[in-house]
């Protein structure tokens, strides 16, 4: 399964925004130095199992079904739950901003481990010429 990067791309490393790659290659390569890390798969597979399951239970374990019975479906059917998460987080965050609620607050709220709320902060904060927000 090939998949070309989010439309809505805005951060690229200084490191590559100077060279002549496409977006489609900084997150070709990007998806590339994730996936050599097993740390890291492990976060992003942990992290979207914990939503998928919290957001609806039958619906994740069905998909999960699909997925590991290798079912032509499961790509789809998997992409249409992210999005759907996605898409009532969003809601959920434009609702908390609404009522005053901080995107930190909101994080807290919605029980994220303080650990990922901090690095969140420190992005936005940060100094670093290979950070481009």
């Amino acid at each position: 399964m090939t998949e070309g990067p989010p439309q809505d791309i805005k951060v690229i490393p200084q490191s590559v925004r100077g060279s002549l790659l496409t977006k489609d290659q900084v997150f070709r390569l990007w998806k590339c130095a994730v996936k050599d890390d097993d740390n890291l798969v492990d976060a992003v597979i942990e992290q979207v199992y914990k939503e998928m399951i919290a957001f609806d239970l039958a619906r994740a374990e069905s998909v999960m079904q699909l997925i590991i019975d290798r079912d032509e479906a499961a790509a789809l059917t998997f992409r249409d739950l992210l999005q759907e998460i996605a898409t009532d987080d969003l809601l959920k965050t434009d609702q908390s901003r609404r009522h005053g609620l901080s995107a930190m607050q909101h994080l807290h709220e919605l029980g994220a481990p303080r650990e990922l709320i901090r690095p969140i902060v420190s992005i936005n904060k940060t100094s670093d010429p290979d950070v481009n927000v």
